[in-house]
């Protein structure tokens, strides 16, 4: 077993895992079924059919170049204050992994 997320406090997901867990507790087998049950019912294209993925235009980041869909800088360097960004990207030293001795 392991520690759930400290961050899930409250989700969702936490509590279908328990309701899952609990079903199988009593009627051993009641997890593998529902899971080979909703696999048929992707295969036969019956789950989900009339999904349609929205289509989405990427583009290069402003600043980075790196692709984002958003107009203008990626979520990463919209994360940056401004005064950060203005820098020269020379100003910027690159990591390097130093051994120890």
């Amino acid at each position: 077993m392991y520690e759930e997320c400290p961050f899930s406090v409250g989700a969702n997901t936490i509590y279908y895992k328990e309701l899952l867990n609990m079903l199988e507790a009593e009627r051993p087998g009641a997890k593998l079924h529902f899971y080979l049950s909703f696999l048929r019912a992707k295969e036969k294209e019956g789950l989900l059919a009339n999904w349609e993925e929205p289509r989405v235009e990427l583009h290069a980041c402003d600043r980075c170049g790196q692709p984002t869909s958003a107009p203008g800088r990626c979520a990463f360097c919209r994360l940056w204050p401004e005064e950060v960004l203005e820098r020269p990207q020379s100003a910027f030293v690159p990591l390097t992994l130093v051994e120890e001795t």
